[in-house]
C-alpha cells in the first residue's frame, strides 16, 4: 500500500472482464451503507476491455497488457483519484509497478490474504498461478496451496466460459461438482479471479470461501471513509 497523494475519491481499472466489473460495482453499492444517492461513494470507473489477456501474457502466448494498464492509470492520475485498484488478479503480476504510480494502491491479493483465517486452496487462472501473484503474499500466517492440475485446468476453463457468457448456473454447477469430488468439505477456497466472484454464492454452499473481489470492495470503502 503506497500513499504519496490524496485525491478526493477512489478509482478502479476494470473491463477484465466487463461482466465482472458490473458485478464489482453492484457489490460496492450493496456493501456501502447509504440511504440516498449522495451517501454513495464517488468512484472513477475505467472499463477497458481492450486490455490484452493477462493469462496469455504470463503464459508467453500474448502481448503485454502493461501499456494499456499504464495508460488507464495515467487517466486516473489526471482525475483527482487518491486511491485505486485493478480489477484483475492476474494483472497483479505488475503489482510492484502499480504501487509506484503516485496514488495509494489497494492490492486485491493482499486484501484477500488478510481475510484468511486458515490455510486455503487457490482458485484462479493459470496465469495467476504461474505468475506467483499470491505466492508473494503467502505464509503470513496462513499457507496458500495451488490447486491440483486437473482443478486448475477446470477452473481456468470455467473462467473463460463465464467471460463467453455461458449460463452462470451451468458453469457454477460444473465447478462445484468437481470441487466436491476433489476436496474435503472443510477446505477453504480463495477465489482469486473476478469471474469466480460471480459464482461465489454457489461455491459457498459447500465450502468456506474468501472472495478477492469482496475484499477489494471492502478495502476501497474503508479507504474512502478514512480519507473523504
Amino acid at each position: 500500500d503506497t500513499r504519496s497523494r490524496v485525491g478526493s475519491h477512489i478509482g478502479l481499472i476494470g473491463g477484465m472482464g466487463p461482466k465482472s466489473t458490473v458485478h464489482f460495482y453492484d457489490m460496492l453499492l450493496k456493501r456501502t451503507k447509504a440511504n440516498a444517492d449522495q451517501e454513495h461513494i464517488p468512484i472513477t470507473l475505467l472499463i477497458d476491455p481492450t486490455i490484452p489477456d493477462r493469462t496469455a501474457y504470463v503464459l508467453d502466448e500474448g502481448e503485454s497488457p502493461w501499456p494499456k494498464l499504464k495508460a488507464n492509470i495515467d487517466k486516473l492520475t489526471r482525475l483527482d483519484v487518491g486511491c485505486y485498484g485493478v480489477l484483475c488478479n492476474t494483472a497483479h503480476v505488475f503489482e510492484d509497478a502499480f504501487k509506484l504510480q503516485g496514488m495509494t494502491f489497494i492490492s486485491m491479493p493482499h486484501e484477500a490474504v488478510k481475510r484468511l483465517e486458515g490455510d486455503a486452496v487457490l482458485l484462479s487462472t493459470k496465469g495467476t498461478v504461474k505468475g506467483n501473484v499470491y505466492a508473494r503474499h503467502d505464509g503470513k500466517p496462513h499457507r496458500i496451496e495451488n490447486p491440483d492440475d486437473d482443478t486448475l485446468a477446470m477452473v481456468n476453463e470455467a473462467i473463460y466460459r463465464i467471460k463467453a457468457d455461458e449460463e452462470r448456473d451451468v458453469v457454477a454447477n460444473d465447478v462445484v461438482s468437481h470441487l466436491v469430488e476433489a476436496y474435503n468439505k472443510d477446505t477453504t477456497f480463495l477465489l482469486a479471479c473476478t469471474e469466480l466472484s460471480m459464482i461465489s454464492d454457489y461455491i459457498a454452499e459447500k465450502f468456506t470461501v474468501v472472495d478477492s473481489v469482496e475484499c477489494l470492495v471492502d478495502a476501497l470503502i474503508a479507504w474512502y471513509k478514512t480519507n473523504k
